[in-house]
């Protein structure tokens, strides 16, 4: 059942073992603040409180793999606005809806900027290699760009 708060059934040494240093129980007094109050938190939070270790493990492992992609692309001096990059945001947006909520592309672009504006969030995607923060918030930016209505 929904929640005006986070419910995990991992215990913080699984969380550390999926996410590193990244504990995802860390952060939910601030979501909670942040966007209990919205639809999208409903049904996310409703969703995630029935995942156990399998699922958790299968989201860290997806999450992963996005982001070795990410650096990897960004290495090969790809633009961040490009097809590729934009195809590895849609990968990211269609993963968020798979996993807690529909995330049309410009909800994913504020999601984006919300956690580009968390130094932690910004330091994690930074710790992955040096300019990855931006390059990831110009791919998603980029996506939700080629989605919208031609005029």
């Amino acid at each position: 059942m929904p929640t005006s708060k986070i419910e995990f059934l991992l215990s913080t040494r699984e969380q550390h073992d999926l996410f590193g240093d990244y504990l995802p129980e860390s952060y939910a007094d601030e979501a909670t603040a942040r966007w209990s109050h919205t639809e999208v938190w409903v049904h996310a939070s409703g969703r995630t409180g029935e995942y156990g270790l399998d699922d958790w493990t299968d989201i860290a492992a997806e999450q992963h793999d996005w982001e070795r992609r990410v650096v990897l692309l960004r290495a090969t001096g790809e633009p961040a606005d490009g097809d590729a990059a934009a195809d590895l945001a849609e990968e990211q947006r269609r993963s968020i809806e798979r996993w807690y909520f529909t995330c049309p592309p410009e909800l994913h672009c504020e999601i984006i900027d919300a956690l580009l504006a968390d130094p932690s969030f910004r330091t994690r995607y930074e710790d992955l290699a040096s300019g990855t923060a931006e390059f990831i918030r110009a791919a998603v930016q980029a996506n939700a760009d080629r989605a919208a209505p031609r005029r």
